[in-house]
């Protein structure tokens, strides 16, 4: 079956809208963060500028 482990157990990874990496490990629960798009400080001038392009649309 799709998103399940040899051993039995469920295993999702899923990239969120926002860059997130989510990691479920049970189905039809919430999932946990497990790496962000901002994973150093030098990208945060970057999301900002996205930011404000989106407030323009």
């Amino acid at each position: 079956m799709k998103n399940y482990r040899e051993n039995g157990s469920y295993y999702k990874e899923e990239l969120g809208e926002w860059g997130c990496l989510w990691v479920y490990l049970k189905e039809g629960f919430g999932g946990e963060v497990k790496k962000y798009p901002i994973d150093d400080w030098s990208k945060l001038k970057i999301i900002n500028c996205l930011k404000f392009l989106l407030m323009l649309v």
